[in-house]
């Protein structure tokens, strides 16, 4: 851990209270104001610019300060523009210190599935649960790690384990002490919206409700009595049928995903501006496809892994699997009309040359990541994800691959392995290593490294432009 040489009057002067009056609550703690406090009023003011800039004017601010307040704003997933100011933040935290900025993302990525995931509709059971969930909800582990980000101050895995019997019930504290001061707000907002939500997140409605639920416990029995979900036999055929038909595609959009067409499609829209509704449209047609052409391609590929999880048709079968992929062309169909027909192109009786290989991938659904997934196929990274070297157990042609058979036309040896695994269906261990080898001699794997930098650059080239015209960056 660094530790700063700043003492606290360097950075920070004590205020006198105007009034001894403060509900009891910390009543032995000195009040300080930090010396730089303008830096902070700054940043607050270049937030509400950025806000105006990439999504629109607001009636009233919150507060002037401070900033992370403000920073609280710009996770609401459904406004667009906010994803622009998150990757400006984390930008410009990486540009002051890019190894104590590693850290920051985490945090914040940890606050926003803790609190994405919890169902506003159902109340926490005691207090501890919710006192774990608040504790992440408010933020404040997210605020001492950009408040450790300031001052330079990197933990160690061990260190944090070592402060955290200590900073979790002032944590706790800050939340409940939240509750207490916010909650004639927070009810007068929960009456006005009770359709929608069903419970609060505040520890003096929990308690309340803790109080009377003895009077729900019948409630709920009769309930259980006739509830599809404990009583599946009460579900007519045809919702039997369709669950069938929609669990291999349940199961595969489960399996973690990169979110990579999604991504592309929200940066595309900081142009295009298309209405919600219409950029929803396309995500989803963009997944419902590539569910299928995944399921589809671990059957041809006979390819046991989907990213580290067993792929869908050694769960339910190839038919039922089959059936489930088909089931999601035809949702996809329903909402598109017209689509290009597609075309299979991994299967070539010759190798294709280096010049060939963009105009073949080009018109598959991995296109726009095709030969970096065939370098990292090769490399040790994805062998825990989806196994050693799966490219070649399916005998598919790779970019490094095909560069090494290109550059080396005589290399026999090469040519016989990738003729025999054909036969085989499938290469053992040691000739995968050997490929590998033969790759690294006739250096394919540094090419297609250098192919794909050469790349980024290009894309980063045409970009510029594109921001010019659209006047906004992306």
């Amino acid at each position: 851990m660094k530790r700063s040489s700043e003492s606290a009057d360097d950075t920070s002067y004590r205020v006198e209270r105007e009034s001894p009056d403060i509900a009891c609550f910390c009543r032995h703690y000195a009040l300080r104001r930090h010396r730089y406090e303008e830096k902070a009023n700054l940043g607050s003011m270049q937030c509400r610019a950025d806000w105006v800039k990439y999504i629109g004017p607001i009636e009233r601010w919150g507060s002037c300060n401070p900033y992370e307040g403000h920073f609280g704003s710009v996770n609401c997933a459904i406004i667009s523009g906010t994803k622009q100011i998150q990757s400006k933040m984390m930008l410009e935290l990486r540009s002051i210190d890019p190894t104590y900025a590693e850290v920051v993302p985490d945090s914040w990525k940890t606050m926003i599935a803790t609190t994405a995931k919890h169902d506003k509709a159902k109340p926490f059971s005691n207090l501890d649960d919710y006192v774990n969930y608040r504790i992440i909800d408010t933020g404040a582990p997210f605020v001492d790690t950009l408040m450790r980000f300031g001052m330079g101050i990197l933990l160690t895995e061990e260190e944090i384990e070592t402060v955290a019997p200590i900073v979790k019930p002032c944590y706790a504290a800050l939340g409940l002490a939240n509750d207490y001061f916010s909650f004639d707000v927070e009810w007068k907002e929960f009456q006005e919206r009770q359709s929608d939500e069903g419970a609060m997140t505040n520890a003096a409605w929990l308690f309340k409700q803790w109080n009377t639920l003895a009077y729900q416990v019948p409630g709920n029995i009769a309930w259980s009595l006739r509830c599809p979900q404990y009583h599946p036999e009460l579900c007519d055929e045809a919702g039997c049928l369709l669950e069938d038909e929609a669990g291999p595609a349940d199961y595969i959009r489960s399996l973690p995903s990169r979110g990579v067409r999604k991504a592309f499609v929200d940066a595309m829209n900081v142009w295009l501006v298309l209405p919600n509704d219409v950029v929803n449209r396309v995500k989803s047609i963009a997944e419902t496809l590539h569910n299928a052409s995944l399921m589809s391609d671990d059957i041809e590929d006979s390819s046991p892994l989907r990213p580290g999880q067993p792929a869908a048709h050694t769960i339910f079968g190839q038919g039922q699997t089959t059936n489930s992929a088909n089931y999601l062309l035809i949702q996809a169909m329903d909402q598109v009309r017209q689509l290009d027909n597609p075309q299979c192109m991994d299967i070539f009786g010759e190798y294709p040359s280096q010049d060939e290989y963009p105009k073949m991938i080009s018109q598959k659904t991995g296109s726009l990541f095709r030969i970096r997934d065939d370098y990292k196929n090769l490399t040790k990274d994805y062998a825990t994800l989806k196994g050693f070297c799966e490219d070649l157990d399916e005998g598919k042609y790779s970019f490094p691959l095909v560069h090494a058979l290109t550059t080396q036309p005589r290399n026999v040896q090469l040519r016989g392995i990738l003729r025999e695994s054909q036969n085989t269906k499938g290469m053992s261990l040691p000739l995968k290593q050997c490929v590998l080898e033969q790759l690294n001699q006739a250096g394919s794997m540094e090419y297609t490294h250098s192919i794909l930098g050469k790349l980024m650059k290009n894309i980063t080239v045409e970009i510029g432009p594109l921001e010019q015209k659209m006047g906004c960056s992306n």
